[in-house]
């Protein structure tokens, strides 16, 4: 499965998770309505813990808590397996909500033009990055940060910069004439 149909998927997931939960049915079967306070009609709140209860208690001793096979890596409750595959995961999830920030800002450094994804930043232009870092709790970097991002109106005060125009602006300004990265573009 591509990038793009995992995005896809999710996004249908999700599209399918906000109308059961507004019309006000279960957002796991979207049949049955859901039991007071809680977005899971009682059948399938049975399920889901039989189901937790299942992988929690079902698990023969040392075995990992997710494909219940495998051993789990001593001190910890997976298998080598199920974290290098969450590992992988994990990083396309990444790559793909880095690639989207990316995009709605333009997709291009504002200094010199570039548009390889992998150089590009997201800077503050009135260099207080370290203000808003200190406001947000300590949980909100890397990916958090940029789907916090994603879930905002676009803000003016962010922009596109390529690690090197990043840098120089840190140092004294951008000089998009002699700049390497623009050069290797244009080629």
């Amino acid at each position: 499965m591509t990038l793009e149909e995992r995005r896809k998927r999710a996004e249908n997931a999700l599209m399918k998770y906000h109308s059961r939960r507004e019309s006000g049915v279960c957002v796991a079967c979207g049949q049955n309505p859901p039991v007071e306070g809680v977005l899971r009609c009682a059948g399938c709140r049975k399920v889901r813990k039989a189901t937790s209860q299942k992988q929690k208690y079902n698990r023969p001793e040392g075995n990992c808590r997710q494909c219940l096979t495998r051993k789990a890596v001593q001190g910890i409750t997976s298998c080598s397996v199920c974290r290098e595959r969450g590992r992988k995961k994990s990083k396309a999830q990444h790559r793909d909500v880095r690639i989207r920030v990316i995009t709605r800002y333009g997709g291009r450094c504002t200094c010199c033009g570039t548009s390889n994804y992998k150089y590009l930043q997201l800077d503050h232009k009135n260099d207080d990055g370290n203000v808003e870092r200190k406001a947000l709790p300590p949980s909100i970097r890397g990916s958090r940060y940029f789907k916090m991002v994603l879930s905002q109106p676009k803000r003016d005060d962010l922009h596109l910069l390529c690690a090197n125009c990043h840098n120089a602006k840190r140092y004294g300004g951008c000089t998009p004439e002699d700049h390497p990265l623009r050069m290797r573009d244009e080629r």
